[in-house]
């Protein structure tokens, strides 16, 4: 058979004049493939310093400079001269041809055509002026001399957050707190990759269906700066970015894709040690663990705390750009608040929106910040109607008024002028411990509650489910706490019980309606339990 080579990537010179470089533009070379007399093209002055692998069956591949060519049929004379090419072994490091769901899984997750950005043997990167389309962005990734990354359009399936190597963020005190913190947004799992030979770690988050890019963009952005955490070039970023509106057109921060060979991209353990498993199977195991980690994650959870997100940050930035006087918007927002708190509270769950809305007020009306503002939340929240009645966080209320405090000072800017700042915050609000707890009495409350309407499931799945309604958290935290509702673990008989406030019964978690029973007796964990 007559063998060609051909370059396994297009440089991007070769895209605007041709798509593809043929076989006859090279040179044909006699070699003798295990004792065979085979005719190759190759390039002028490669000869016998070129190295040739066997990959399944007849496809051959030969590697020079740290390229790699593919043999094909093509048509040509030979050379009267044959070169003996020393036969080697298959090399285990070089795997082209991936099975189709392999391709297929990362076509249908990474395919985003436009505004590419490439980077080239030379170590330059430079953004495609074209669209890609799968095959290509394909291509592109398979490619050892060619690095490709990809933006966001409408709606995406994936997110990532990018943790460079020389931040204050590459830790694993640091990776916890981010995961942590997005866990609240039911994003209980996600998956650890290096990013390439600096070190650098990239934690991908994958969705079950679509959801728009904007407000997931909003909703990370906004988490992680509550929790603390700056971002900024060189320390943490966000993918999709939290891009703002411009004119001319504007386009979210492209990353660079997971596992490209010859970048040093490489699968990590939940602790940032190296896996296990290494190239070229990383691939299959990546795409395996997204699905498992987008069945894991609450997508429809995801979607309203997103596009509650968009309108906090519409809302700020309208307040961040108002004129002297009040727009008309904001003052119907005025008197949406002003509302609230003429009400005050009048069920249970109500506390962080009333906070939120008090906070608001304080900040972006008020003009307050740092521990006025924080003492201006407590004492409105404190005199509110009904507070005594249905508020469940009496205790640790100074904690929770300054943690909003905080986050209003994060989000929120005042309408007139600078902020007026006695002194500033110096207390986080609520710590991990505090919040442990409140988990905790919410699980313990909600188990007991449905027991005593006899609708306490058998099943480990069925309890979960209400045990995630009920208690508002996530499988995650169910999991973690699993001695308190577990069949296994922890026997409905055996769970303690002692007066508490009896919480209403939830619509969905019976069969049918039923009038209202008087209070019966709730469980409560001790103050500092874990």
């Amino acid at each position: 058979m007559v063998m060609g080579i051909i370059k396994n990537h297009l440089s991007p010179r070769a895209h605007s004049k041709r798509k593809t470089k043929t076989a006859s533009d090279h040179e044909l070379l006699g070699v003798r493939i295990n004792g065979f007399p085979v005719a190759v093209g190759i390039r002028k002055g490669a000869g016998p310093k070129a190295q040739l692998h066997s990959i399944q069956g007849d496809h051959r591949i030969l590697t020079y400079k740290k390229a790699t060519y593919f043999a094909v049929p093509i048509k040509g004379k030979v050379k009267s001269e044959s070169v003996e090419v020393p036969q080697s072994e298959p090399n285990p490091a070089i795997k082209e041809f991936y099975p189709r769901q392999v391709k297929e899984d990362f076509q249908r997750l990474f395919s985003h055509p436009f505004k590419a950005i490439l980077k080239n043997d030379q170590g330059q990167w430079f953004t495609c002026k074209y669209s890609l389309n799968k095959n290509r962005i394909w291509n592109y990734w398979k490619s050892p001399s060619t690095t490709i990354g990809l933006g966001f359009g409408k709606s995406t399936s994936w997110a990532a957050l990018d943790l460079d190597a020389d931040g204050r963020y590459h830790n694993s005190e640091s990776l916890a707190g981010i995961r942590e913190a997005l866990e609240e947004l039911a994003i209980v799992s996600s998956q650890l990759v290096q990013s390439s030979d600096s070190g650098g770690w990239h934690l991908f988050m994958f969705f079950d269906r679509p959801v728009k890019t904007f407000p997931l963009a909003c909703l990370l952005t906004e988490t992680l700066t509550s929790a603390g955490f700056s971002i900024e070039p060189g320390h943490l970023e966000v993918f999709p970015n939290r891009k703002q509106w411009k004119a001319e057109g504007s386009i979210y921060n492209r990353i660079r894709l997971p596992l490209q060979s010859g970048t040093g991209s490489l699968m990590l353990t939940n602790d940032g040690e190296l896996d296990s498993t290494g190239w070229p199977d990383s691939l299959e195991l990546f795409l395996k663990r997204a699905k498992a980690i987008a069945r894991k994650n609450d997508t429809e959870r995801i979607e309203e705390l997103g596009e509650e997100a968009k309108k906090r940050f519409a809302t700020a930035r309208k307040a961040q750009d108002h004129g002297p006087f009040l727009p008309t918007r904001s003052s119907k927002w005025l008197k949406e608040i002003n509302t609230v708190l003429e009400v005050g509270f009048t069920a249970h769950h109500q506390s962080n929106e009333i906070l939120r809305a008090v906070a608001a007020k304080g900040r972006v009306f008020l003009g307050l910040g740092g521990e006025a503002l924080a003492s201006y939340i407590e004492q409105t929240v404190t005199e509110l109607p009904g507070y005594g009645q249905w508020c469940r966080h009496q205790p640790e209320i100074a904690a929770w008024c300054i943690r909003w405090a905080r986050s209003a000072e994060k989000k929120l800017y005042p309408f007139r002028g600078k902020p007026k700042v006695d002194k500033a915050l110096t207390s986080a609000g609520p710590n991990n411990q505090t919040r442990a707890r409140e988990a905790q009495e919410r699980i313990a409350r909600t188990v007991a509650q449905l027991t005593a309407e006899n609708c306490w499931p058998e099943g480990a799945k069925a309890r979960l489910k209400h045990i995630i309604k009920g208690a508002k958290c996530s499988a995650k935290t169910a999991y973690k706490y699993s001695q308190l509702w577990h069949p296994v673990c922890a026997p409905t008989a055996l769970l303690p019980t002692c007066p508490g406030p009896r919480l209403p019964a939830p619509l969905h978690l019976c069969d049918r309606l039923t009038p209202a029973a008087p209070a019966s007796p709730m469980c409560s964990l001790p103050h500092g339990s874990s």
